[in-house]
C-alpha cells in the first residue's frame, strides 16, 4: 500500500518541505510532488471542497441549544440517520415523513425548517482545497470529487462552488446508492471513470473513509480533518 507520504523517493525531503505541510505538521498534498510521482488523478472528498454546515440552516432563527435538539446524535431514527438515507437517494419528503413517525411535532418542525433553509448551509468553496485543486488542474492532473451527498446537496453545492464545474467530474452517493466508507463506492467510481488505482490519490476528510481507500490495492490515500 502506498500512502500520500510515500510519493517522494526521498520521504524525508517530501515531509520536510515547507510547502507540503498542513497545520498539524503532517505531509500535505503538493501539486508539484503529485506530478513528479506520476499521479494522474486526485479524488477529493466532496466535503473538502464545499463549505457546508447543517447548523447554519437554523442559526438565524434559533439559538444553538435549540438547534442541538435536532442535530444531537441519535443512533437510530435521528437527524444523521435520516441524512444518511437521503445520501442513499431517499427524497427529503420521505425522510421528513419517516422522521415525524419517531419524533414529536416540535423536533419535526425543526427538521422541516432545516429543509426550507437548506441553501443557507453553504458558504461556497473551501479556499485551501479549491486552490489546490486548481493548482493540480494547471499541472495537467485530473481532479475529481466523490462523497456522501443527497441530490439536493449536490445541486446547492454546484450553485455555490465554481470549483465543482472546473474539475473532471463529481460523483455522489445518491447516484450509486452506495455511501462511504463502503469500499464498493470507490471501486464503482474507479471503474466508471476508467481510473487506474496505481496512479490515483484519494483525499479524505474522515478516518473511516481513509482506511477504506487504503484497502484498494495500490491506491494512495491522505487524511485531512476539517
Amino acid at each position: 500500500m502506498i500512502y500520500a507520504e510515500d510519493f517522494s523517493p526521498n520521504r524525508n525531503d517530501f515531509k520536510n518541505s515547507d510547502d507540503c505541510k498542513n497545520s498539524d505538521g503532517c505531509c500535505d498534498l503538493c501539486a508539484q510532488k503529485i506530478v513528479e510521482n506520476s499521479i494522474t488523478d486526485v479524488v477529493f472528498d466532496l466535503h473538502l471542497l464545499v463549505d457546508w454546515d447543517a447548523r447554519r440552516t437554523l442559526e438565524s432563527d434559533y439559538p444553538d441549544y435549540i438547534g442541538e435538539v435536532l442535530f444531537s446524535y441519535e443512533p437510530e431514527w435521528g437527524f444523521e440517520f435520516h441524512e444518511a438515507l437521503r445520501e442513499a437517494a431517499w427524497s427529503s419528503q420521505r425522510a421528513l415523513e419517516s422522521f415525524s413517525e419517531h419524533h414529536g411535532p416540535a423536533v419535526t418542525w425543526l427538521y422541516r425548517l432545516y429543509f426550507k433553509n437548506f441553501s443557507r448551509g453553504f458558504l461556497g468553496e473551501r479556499a485551501r482545497f479549491a486552490s489546490l485543486a486548481r493548482d493540480l488542474i494547471a499541472k495537467g492532473v485530473r481532479v475529481w470529487a466523490l462523497g456522501n451527498a443527497s441530490q439536493e446537496w449536490i445541486d446547492c453545492a454546484r450553485a455555490t462552488c465554481p470549483i465543482l464545474g472546473e474539475i473532471n467530474g463529481v460523483s455522489a452517493s445518491c447516484e450509486s446508492h452506495l455511501r462511504k466508507p463502503n469500499i464498493m463506492i470507490y471501486r464503482d467510481f474507479l471503474h466508471k471513470n476508467g481510473l487506474r488505482v496505481s496512479s490515483t490519490v484519494f483525499v479524505e476528510s474522515d478516518l473511516r473513509s481513509l482506511k477504506t481507500a487504503q484497502r484498494i490495492d495500490c491506491a494512495s490515500a491522505k487524511l485531512f480533518t476539517l
